[in-house]
């Protein structure tokens, strides 16, 4: 009988960008025993697939109040740091400095790579993604909402979007009214 949860996982990954990028990022570099530095690791998902991938020590770095919340493993340390001042990050120690949709956040990319590349030791590996853009179609990482309306982030103010979209409302009144919905979990 095959093993439906590895089936499952297997399925995640694909879809999943960010272990799609992770994955790519160890085409570069073997991953298993080096050492990871995640620049803009959010919640630490990044981090988990670099331990499932065999890193002997993986940092994270955000500035999010929650970093590193879902996932603890061992081999794994937080910093809530900014991207533009890492000066508590040892320099020329890891293999790989990784930084996946972050770029684009941050003000001074300058000072970011600066600090990435001072992280990473000699002969190692700067795996760096951006994307989308602010000027792109979708740089307000709002597409599954806005996918119809290409560009609105720039050609509308907030004002005018938010006025645009009033259609919606009725739909999440719908949605979220007990009346039509009994919001039962799916363990009764």
């Amino acid at each position: 009988m095959p093993d439906f949860k590895k089936a499952v996982l297997k399925i995640f990954y694909i879809l999943d960008s960010d272990y799609g990028h992770v994955k790519k990022a160890g085409r570069y570099l073997n991953i298993k025993g080096k050492r990871c530095l995640v620049v803009g690791c959010g919640r630490g998902k990044e981090c988990g697939y670099f331990i499932r991938m065999g890193a002997s020590e993986v940092h994270g770095i955000d500035i999010i109040d929650d970093i590193g919340s879902d996932y603890s493993y061992a081999g794994v340390k937080y910093y809530k740091l900014s991207a533009e001042n890492m000066d508590t990050i040892r320099s020329d120690f890891y293999d790989i400095v990784y930084s996946y949709a972050t770029m684009e956040h941050i003000g001074r990319i300058d000072l970011a790579f600066s600090q990435m590349c001072r992280a990473v030791r000699p002969g190692g590996i700067i795996y760096s993604v951006a994307g989308p853009l602010w000027n792109s179609r979708y740089g307000h990482h709002k597409r599954d909402f806005f996918k119809d309306y290409p560009w609105i982030h720039l050609r509308m103010d907030k004002e005018k979007i938010c006025d645009c979209y009033r259609h919606i409302k009725p739909h999440i009144e719908y949605m979220l009214n007990p009346m039509f919905f009994n919001k039962l979990g799916s363990f009764v």
